[in-house]
């Protein structure tokens, strides 16, 4: 009787394994962290200083980059325009954000009592960076963050390599649409 051929190997992963743990794939692990941090993030504002979860997304943006517009706060923030307004429209009904129309765009800064509120943001951002990287060398940290800064440039240099790809072929959406490129 002949060797059975290991199909495991060659058949996605599923049975009890877990997608987000498979260590052939970077990006599933990037997703999963930055999802538990942002969730932490979203409660600790939420139970600190009182703030919706885009209520500190954007007090965080403009504390870094003030002023900004919705356009400039939606490429910072992967929020979308209806989320960013209405969140800002909270924030200015609050007395964090004001807004200053400039020509045809309105500029968002944040105010006294919101340039207070960032730094009480940032100070709890800080605290749970080192909860995140205690115990963690640092040596280790530096690699790691270069590692990091590597992989965003890759992931960037993948994306506008896409962007162009798909600017030039069209928006190819179905499987089977482009031909293959094999011979």
């Amino acid at each position: 009787m002949g060797k059975k051929p290991n199909i495991a190997k060659s058949q996605p992963p599923g049975d009890g394994q877990r997608r987000g743990k498979d260590p052939r794939f970077v990006a599933p692990r990037i997703y999963t962290l930055a999802t538990v941090l942002r969730r932490a993030t979203n409660l600790n504002a939420k139970r600190e200083i009182g703030l919706a979860q885009e209520g500190a997304r954007i007090m965080i943006l403009l504390g870094e980059f003030q002023p900004l517009t919705l356009n400039e706060l939606a490429q910072h923030s992967a929020l979308d325009r209806g989320q960013l307004s209405r969140g800002t429209t909270e924030l200015v009904k609050q007395d964090l954000v004001w807004r200053e129309r400039r020509g045809r765009n309105v500029l968002h800064r944040l105010t006294r009592k919101g340039s207070r509120v960032f730094l009480r943001l940032l100070a709890n951002a800080e605290a749970r960076n080192e909860m995140l990287l205690a115990g963690i060398s640092k040596t280790d940290r530096q690699k790691l963050f270069r590692l990091m800064d590597l992989m965003t440039v890759r992931a960037s240099e993948l994306y506008e390599t896409e962007r162009r790809l798909t600017s030039q072929n069209g928006n190819l959406t179905s499987v089977g649409d482009r031909p293959s490129e094999t011979p």
